[in-house]
């Protein structure tokens, strides 16, 4: 093989690895046991941080998407950080949509790889509308690049899996 072509070769396979991500997502969830009912109508909020290539709207989306596959009603918004609304007007939002339940998605951590978001944290509540108390908490680790979608997609495929597991949807 002449070095033209094991030049080509090996470019080719750089790139490759180069633009394949490796994502990875761990999740810990904590029920309150004396919470036994399945959800059907959850109003989200994501209270995330400066959105990077669309992350912020893809993941509530995602969620969006997943939940009404599963027969869940869901409503809600991505917060912007800087958003003029007060807190009232956003318990108004609530209260109009008249949920069981309120989830609120907030990225806690976020990690730097090479000058941009390559990880974070999440830490997903889940409050009863009856109670007012936090029936269901969890915390998402990931790790992957924030403008490829197979991340939101990993980190809403955990958090629906695990609401299944503990038997909230």
């Amino acid at each position: 093989m002449n070095n033209k072509v094991s030049f080509t070769i090996i470019a080719i396979l750089f790139q490759s690895l180069f633009f394949t991500s490796c994502v990875s997502t761990k999740i810990t969830s904590n029920k309150d046991a004396s919470f036994n009912r399945k959800l059907k109508k959850i109003y989200v909020i994501c209270n995330l941080g400066k959105d990077v290539s669309n992350f912020n709207e893809r993941l509530f989306e995602g969620v969006k998407k997943k939940f009404t596959e599963n027969n869940i009603t869901i409503d809600g918004f991505v917060r912007n950080p800087v958003a003029l609304e007060t807190d009232e007007d956003v318990l108004n939002k609530i209260r109009s949509y008249d949920p069981e339940a309120l989830m609120i998605i907030k990225q806690t951590h976020v990690t730097y790889y090479n000058g941009g978001p390559g990880g974070g944290v999440f830490e997903v509540s889940l409050i009863d509308k009856v109670s007012q108390k936090n029936i269901w908490k969890s915390e998402i680790d990931v790790t992957g690049p924030w403008w490829d979608e197979d991340t939101s997609d990993s980190i809403v495929k955990k958090l629906i899996l695990k609401l299944k597991e503990d038997q909230i949807i």
